[in-house]
This record gives C-alpha cells, sequence and structure tokens, in this order.
C-alpha cells in the first residue's frame, strides 16, 4: 500500500518516513483530491477497498474467511460472526 493513504483518508499527518533506494517520482496527494478520484474511478477504489482490508486482516492477524450469501437474501438477516463463535 503506498505510504500516506491512511493519512490522507483520515486528515491525520503523517506517521512514518519513506527513503528512496534509488531516484524516484513522488507525488503529493491531499484528500480532497484522493475523495475526486475515488469518486471518478470505481476500480481503484475497489482496489483501495481491498488492499485496506488485506493490511487490517493482516495487522489484527484476522483470518480470511469465505463468506457466501446469496444475492437474494434480504438485508436485514445477513449476520456475519468471527469463526468458532456461537448463533
Amino acid at each position: 500500500m503506498t505510504p500516506g493513504v491512511f493519512e490522507a483518508l483520515g486528515g491525520a499527518p503523517r506517521w512514518h518516513d519513506a527513503t528512496a533506494a534509488t531516484a524516484v517520482r513522488g507525488l503529493r496527494l491531499t484528500a480532497e483530491r484522493l475523495f475526486d478520484a475515488l469518486e471518478d474511478d470505481f476500480a481503484m477504489t475497489a482496489d483501495l477497498l481491498s488492499a485496506m482490508a488485506a493490511r487490517l486482516r493482516e495487522h489484527h492477524r484476522i483470518p480470511r474467511t469465505a463468506v457466501r450469501i446469496p444475492a437474494e437474501a434480504p438485508a436485514e438477516s445477513i449476520v456475519v460472526r468471527p469463526p468458532g463463535t456461537a448463533d
């Protein structure tokens, strides 16, 4: 994940540094411009959300589990519980 994305989304100052081993070209992105880009490109938004979810799973050591929800299931009937918990 690109350094600074969480900070940009949260409107928070950067909390880490990045050091390049070779010459790079960097971009400065404000939260407003990031939101504009995400609004215009759904595929990029989906990729970003997927990467953020993977990072959170990794950080909190949450196992990947498959949850299949039938398309016809009413939203109010969908309950997802962590593995090993009772109904």
